[in-house]
Parts: structure tokens; sequence; C-alpha cells
């Protein structure tokens, strides 16, 4: 790439960083020479190189900021759930559909992974449970019928036992 052009890129580049560090890069096409216009009409980014190094450069601050963003979402785990819970009771007014909804995001809950995560999965799941005991009782809870098939096809390794 050109002296010339590298400069322009430094002046012409935009980017932006999420709060989880994702870079999103945007070219801001300006004067381009017709080495850049021939790479261009090929399909070729000629500022491929700048944004690698930029990435590269980058790369252990984002890692950081992702890992504080994560631990950020994981502490909060039960809230997220708790939204999740009650889109699925907006969305789904029969009991057979949230009872199914209600295991598939219990059965969602990490168990495994990085101590954030488990504690994340654990408290997420608790909440599940202490909605399901508080809302399916009587002739709407959970049968040990239905107990049974839903374990039967459970991802997670505990057993789905709300009741116990």
């Amino acid at each position: 790439m050109p002296l010339s052009a590298r400069v322009r890129l430094r002046r012409s580049r935009g980017w932006k960083n999420d709060r989880d560090g994702t870079v999103h890069l945007k070219d801001k096409l300006g004067n381009l020479d017709i080495q850049d216009r021939i790479m261009l009409a090929f399909g070729i980014d000629p500022y491929a190189g700048a944004k690698l190094g930029f990435l590269d450069r980058t790369r252990d601050q984002r890692a950081a900021l992702g890992a504080v963003r994560i631990h950020e979402l994981l502490s909060h785990s039960a809230e997220l759930m708790l939204q999740n819970i009650n889109h699925l009771w907006a969305v789904t007014p029969d009991l057979a559909g949230r009872k199914l909804g209600l295991f598939q995001l219990w059965d969602d809950c990490a168990e495994t992974g990085s101590d954030d995560l488990i504690t994340g999965g654990a408290s997420a799941r608790a909440l599940v449970v202490s909605i399901i005991r508080a809302r399916l009782t009587g002739a709407s809870a959970y049968t040990l019928a239905e107990l049974a098939e839903l374990n039967a096809h459970r991802h997670s390794l505990a057993t789905f036992a709300p009741y116990e």
C-alpha cells in the first residue's frame, strides 16, 4: 500500500468499540487513487492490512473489555432470566407452552465453564424454579409424566425436579 494511502487511511478510517470490545470498522472512502479503485472493483479491500493491524494492536484491550462485559452480564443473570420469563408469559398463553418454555429456559442454564458462568447459570436456574413453584401449583403443576418426558430430553446434567 502506498504511503499516501496509509496516511489517508488513518485520516479517513472510522471505528467504534462496543462495550464488549467488538469493533465496527467503517470505510470512509474519499479520494481513492487508481490502485485502490482497481482493488475495490475486484472485490479486494485495499485497507484490509491496516484493518488487521489495528485489530491485532487492540486485541488485548478488546478482550479485556469483553471479559468485563461478560462478568457484568453474568452478575445480572437472574434479572435477565426474569425478562425472558416475562416475555414467555406474554407471548405464550397456553399452559403447556409455558411449561415447556420454563423447562427450556431452565435446561439452557450453564452448569460448566468459568466460575462466573456457573454462578450466573445457578442464579438464573434458581429463579426459574422459584417462578415454577409460585405460578405452577395445584392443577397447573407439572405432572410426574410431564417431568419424566422433559427429563428424557434434557441437555443439562441435573434432573429437572422443580418441586423438590
